[in-house]
């Protein structure tokens, strides 16, 4: 805002942080600031959100790969579930597949 107000003219003297500026100009600066700061917040809100759920669906991905594996290897349901579920819960994060299987085949007793 200071350097708005700066740049405007209404700076009293270099070394003080004193305005000239008629309090309406003041009053809507005030109010573009505050627009554009929404504006941004919403975006950034809305990217964060995004990656958010980007992330979420690609470790839900990345789980139901795991266990399709595991039960292709001839594994239970349930122990196969369980398996990943540990995994996740010990190292939680984003993974790949592969490092997500290793760790529930290791977790199953096979390796």
């Amino acid at each position: 805002m200071h350097r708005i107000l700066e740049q405007r003219g209404y700076r009293v003297a270099d070394n003080r942080e004193f305005f000239t500026a008629p309090p309406s100009e003041v009053i809507r600066l005030l109010l573009q600031i505050r627009e554009v700061s929404e504006s941004l917040r919403l975006e950034s809100s809305h990217d964060l959100l995004l990656d958010a759920s980007a992330g979420a669906r690609r470790a839900q991905e990345a789980k139901h790969a795991v266990v399709g594996a595991l039960l292709d290897l001839g594994y239970r349901l349930r122990d196969a579930q369980k398996a990943v579920d540990q995994e996740i819960a010990h190292a939680p994060g984003e993974r790949d597949v592969s490092t997500l299987l290793r760790g529930a085949l290791q977790r199953i007793g096979r390796a």
